[in-house]
């Protein structure tokens, strides 16, 4: 648990490495499409193109379409990867302390069970025990149990 830790730790640490390089790519994406025309020019093709051969107005459209479609995909894929791993780091955060929290429960669990057989270790044989003393013996072992 402590390796996946220290993995999902190393991971968040090359995300936020990267994170600039990242959003500054998508922003200069912004910037350059904001100077873009949303949509093609409504002027009719020069009779000397076909049909199926684009204007460079055309294409230029298309490939801002493609570049802000792209850039958009980018940052939301890159904030849902984020999104992602912290919540893995959260995961395994919580798991961990739950580890820790059940450690500490069974080093209870050991000083209890080791005071319990000092207590047993101290009981004489009941074929040792005298008749008279038998309510004696069975007070300090109540008391031993409920303390």
């Amino acid at each position: 648990m402590q390796l996946l830790l220290l993995f999902a730790k190393a991971l968040r640490r090359e995300l936020k490495e990267k994170e600039y390089s990242v959003l500054n790519a998508v922003d200069q994406a912004r910037v350059f499409l904001a100077d873009q025309p949303i949509e093609a020019p409504e002027e009719p093709r020069r009779n000397l193109q076909s049909k199926t051969e684009l204007t460079p107005e055309e294409r230029a459209q298309k490939i801002a379409k493609a570049m802000r479609k792209q850039s958009s995909e980018v940052k939301e894929k890159w904030e849902s990867l984020n999104a992602v791993t912290s919540n893995w780091q959260k995961q395994v955060d919580k798991a961990l302390e739950k580890l820790r929290d059940l450690q500490g429960a069974m080093d209870d669990l050991d000083a209890d069970m080791k005071e319990a057989e000092a207590v047993r270790n101290g009981w004489k044989p009941v074929g040792d025990l005298l008749i008279d003393s038998l309510q004696d013996h069975i007070e300090k072992t109540m008391v031993s149990i409920t303390a």
